[in-house]
């Protein structure tokens, strides 16, 4: 008799996986001179003899070999059943003929060496932001546990721990593996189950993916690549900065196997809703293929309309959509000046600042937008100057009509640009001209600025001086009062003096009785007000001049108008002595002399307070006179000859 055992792990029937070795284990009685091994009828050369023995037992001699052979398959996806089979011959001197046993078959369901399941089909479509899960299961049915699973991204060994980077250690792949043994009710065996997930799928994720596993006998399973395509958006929309009047375009890309449909929405800044804007339009390139498929959108929004702070896009594919994150858009409202008045002193100069946004903005709080090396990033820009006079219809480039200079522009820590116009000295012919702050912004790709100009409000300039010095009475007498009125126009009430030597006011000749200084409500108009009693007469020297000095401050220079005041002497209180009697009213008394001769006494008006008489003799004929009308010039007492 003869048969064939199928030692441990091996039973007959079990299932192998191709690649294995089995051991198999030939008894034949009576002392074979040679045993062969077969599969399914074929003879096999392959094998390594583990053991042969002759063992006499209580039957008589047992030929004994067992050996150990590697499990092919037949190259089909399906199970394969294999017949294993052991031949014995015997003779010897004493029974030369040839005798052949062989023995009954030991059958071994074998396994093809390929994945249960793989990782998916070559094609497979994720959304950028998603997790996405591969899974492989292996046959194991040995339950066989010396082996290692791997995972690969385009031929690259995947870590353990399910991540993945390139050369200069940036993270390409942020996963996770989990492998464990499991049994498959389907197949009626172990399997070896391994799960990779990515956690959130990208652009660089985007390439083929395989799986394996090594057994420590060296056999080795390997999946068929796998493909992931990445649907996302591939240029999402850039913070935008615009001036204002001129067109921005919004731009966003994305990217996958298939056309997106593109769409923009802005946040508006009144109620916070998301409203679509209007106008889109998208060119679709599948150069690259139908499997790299590039859709640009854009869309044309007017800065002067926007009336909102952040947009952004979608792209659909189908019934799936991606949403960008929103970015923020800032326009550049105006350029503005100081104030919308300048005022300076006339004969002064005064400079005007033009204050403009040079900083490009990232967000609602006005932080300033930083480049790739994180330098704020500013809007090219010239500035310049226009003005319109009185009799100009619009503004233009200033000329020699008007003395300048202008300061070299420069950016504060605010991200202001600034630059100043130095006018003046001012003379009256500058008075309500008016100027405006040019700015011209220049496009740039770079940090997705879009230009224009803008130009300031206007600036009027004012001219501070002295509109008027005024006085009741140019002439007065010593004792009397007169009231100095002097007018001033200016942004903020000056610093009023009156003098009559430009300095100060001679209190030996004049006292200040009131003084007050008024400035009209909502008003640049200033008054100045002196009741001034003259105590000294200065009608010999020809009159007194009195000057009114209007500081304006800011070290600008004063202002100053004059009047004269003459001041009379005071002759109520005159002695007036004449020949003869006094004179009382108006009269020629006629009195013949004792030598032939007529004379006459003539007789003046009472003098009053301000005028005197006397007697002077006539040119027009000799012996005449008459009265003469005087201003009061000298007191003392005179002697009035009679003629």
């Amino acid at each position: 008799s003869s048969g064939i055992n199928a030692e441990w792990p091996l039973r007959p029937g079990t299932k192998v996986l191709a690649g294995f070795t089995i051991t198999l284990s030939c008894n034949i009685p009576g002392g074979a001179k040679s045993i062969s091994w077969f599969e399914d009828g074929d003879e096999i050369l392959e094998y390594r003899k583990i053991d042969e023995n002759t063992v006499q037992t209580n039957k008589g001699l047992i030929e004994q070999m067992s050996v150990s052979l590697k499990v092919k398959h037949s190259g089909s996806n399906d199970n394969t059943l294999k017949n294993y089979t052991c031949k014995g011959k015997i003779y010897d001197q004493f029974c030369p003929d040839v005798h052949e046993f062989e023995s009954a078959p030991v059958t071994v369901d074998v396994i093809p060496a390929q994945p249960i399941d793989g990782p998916g089909k070559y094609g497979e479509t994720s959304y950028e932001g998603d997790s996405y899960e591969f899974t492989c299961k292996f046959p194991n049915p040995m339950n066989d546990r010396s082996y290692n699973v791997y995972w690969k991204y385009n031929n690259k060994r995947i870590l353990n721990n399910g991540d993945l980077y390139d050369k200069s250690g940036n993270r390409i792949i942020d996963g996770e593996i989990h492998t464990f043994d499991d049994y498959s009710e389907e197949f009626g065996i172990p399997i070896i189950e391994s799960r990779f997930k990515i956690l959130a799928v990208n652009p660089k994720t985007r390439g083929e993916y395989q799986c394996g596993v090594t057994w420590r006998n060296g056999v080795m399973i390997k999946s068929e690549e796998a493909f992931l395509y990445v649907r996302h958006i591939s240029l999402p929309p850039r913070i935008t900065n615009a001036v204002s009047g001129s067109t921005a375009t919004l731009r966003c890309t994305a990217q996958g196997n298939g056309a997106a449909q593109i769409s923009f929405y802005k946040i508006t800044n009144s109620d916070g809703r998301n409203i679509t804007i209007s106008g889109a339009t998208q060119t679709d390139d599948s150069s690259g293929g139908l499997d790299d498929t590039v859709s640009e959108g854009q869309v044309v929004v007017q800065t002067a309309d926007s009336d909102f702070d952040y947009f952004y896009c979608n792209a659909t594919w189908g019934n799936r959509s991606l949403v960008s994150e929103r970015v923020y858009f800032n326009v550049f409202e105006t350029c503005t000046n100081d104030e919308t008045e300048a005022w300076g002193v006339l004969g002064s100069v005064i400079k005007i600042e033009c204050l403009s946004d040079a900083a490009l903005k990232d967000s609602e709080h006005g932080t300033q937008y930083q480049d790739e090396y994180g330098r704020v990033a500013y809007a090219d820009a010239s500035v310049g100057w226009l003005y319109k006079g009185q009799n100009d219809t619009d503004f233009k480039p200033i000329d020699d009509e008007i003395r300048y200079s202008l300061e070299s522009p420069w950016i504060g820590f605010d991200g202001q640009r600034r630059r100043a116009i130095t006018i003046g000295p001012l003379e009256s012919s500058y008075l309500n001209n008016e100027f405006v702050c040019s700015v011209d912004y220049t496009d740039s790709d770079r940090y997705n600025f879009f230009g224009g100009e803008i130009r300031s409000s206007p600036t009027t300039l004012k001219i501070s001086n002295i509109k008027s010095f005024t006085t009741d009475y140019n002439e007065v007498i010593e004792g009397q009062t007169f009231n100095l009125t002097c007018t001033a126009e200016g942004e903020t009430k000056p610093e009023f003096t009156v003098s009559n030597d430009m300095r100060s006011l001679d209190k030996s000749r004049y006292t200040i009785i009131t003084e007050s200084i008024e400035s009209k409500s909502n008003s640049t108009v200033h008054v100045a007000k002196y009741q001034i009693q003259s105590n000294f007469a200065t009608v010999i020297q020809g009159g007194q001049d009195f000057y009114c000095s209007v500081d304006f401050g800011s070290n600008s220079p004063e202002r100053m108008e004059k009047l004269k005041i003459t001041t009379y002497y005071n002759c109520s209180n005159a002695k007036i002595s004449v020949l003869g009697k006094a004179p009382a009213t108006q009269s020629i008394d006629y009195e013949d002399g004792q030598d032939g001769n007529r004379n006459a006494t003539v007789t003046c008006p009472a003098d009053t307070n301000n005028t005197r008489y006397s007697i002077y003799e006539s040119t027009q004929a000799k012996g005449k006179a008459v009265c003469k009308k005087e201003k009061s010039t000298d007191c003392d007492s005179a002697l009035i000859p009679l003629l």
